[in-house]
């Protein structure tokens, strides 16, 4: 993806530092968002009249629409300035916990965990793609592992946590804590990064021409297996 910054004056390295801080605390959001209901099932199921493998489900179907629709995301919003994309995957995915966490019934609250994964799939892969236009060429490694380690801190917690927090104060106000969350981030992303152009619109297939990379073929099915043991 092709990034660039209008705003052509640097920034001081711990300015670019909090950034980049900042978009990894958006994707620590975003993994406790995918792993937290896990923690708090039984009690979800048994309010809204469903079984535990049917709440279940809310789970499901947030990471399958989150892998399918990331790539898609990607391509639709290509152009789209950076900034304003990320704030506003931000504010659909704080918008959607918040209507799981009022949903009065098991379909409303499959159709919010639809939205949130919406959310979740265009920030993810945006906030790498602009860490790595934060930094030096040196540091984009770095940048980016911090973002990742966003979502692998939330991967170890992420159940354990929804557990106690729903044992705590219920299910449905953890859920609006993640929906504040994922809002305060937005504004603290609106307030701190410049302003980033989008990138050149790349057709979908082109983007799925990668995976003719024998690295790409290699690496790909043991991030899939990882995830899916995750």
């Amino acid at each position: 993806m092709n990034i660039s910054l209008t705003d052509k004056t640097a920034s001081p390295a711990p300015r670019r530092s909090g950034q980049v801080s900042f978009l990894a605390l958006g994707t620590f959001a975003v993994g406790t968002d995918a792993f937290v209901i896990a923690g708090f099932l039984p009690r979800m199921a048994d309010e809204l009249g469903v079984s535990e493998a049917a709440a279940g489900y809310s789970v499901t179907v947030f990471a399958i629409c989150y892998a399918v629709f990331s790539p898609l995301l990607a391509t639709v919003t290509a152009t789209v300035p950076r900034r304003r994309l990320l704030v506003t995957a931000l504010a659909v995915l704080g918008l959607a916990n918040l209507g799981t966490a009022l949903a009065p019934d098991f379909a409303i609250l499959m159709a919010t965990r639809v939205l949130a994964a919406l959310g979740a799939a265009a920030y993810t892969p945006n906030a790498g793609a602009v860490a790595s236009s934060l930094v030096t060429e040196e540091r984009r490694g770095r940048a980016l592992a911090l973002v990742v380690s966003g979502l692998t801190v939330a991967t170890a917690i992420g159940v354990p946590l929804g557990n106690l927090a729903s044992r705590l104060m219920g299910w449905r106000s953890a859920l609006g804590l993640v929906a504040v969350l994922c809002l305060i981030i937005g504004v603290g992303l609106a307030v701190l990064l410049p302003r980033l152009t989008g990138g050149v619109r790349t057709p979908f297939a082109a983007r799925l021409a990668v995976l003719r990379n024998p690295s790409v073929r290699v690496i790909l099915p043991v991030t899939v297996l990882g995830m899916a043991a995750a």
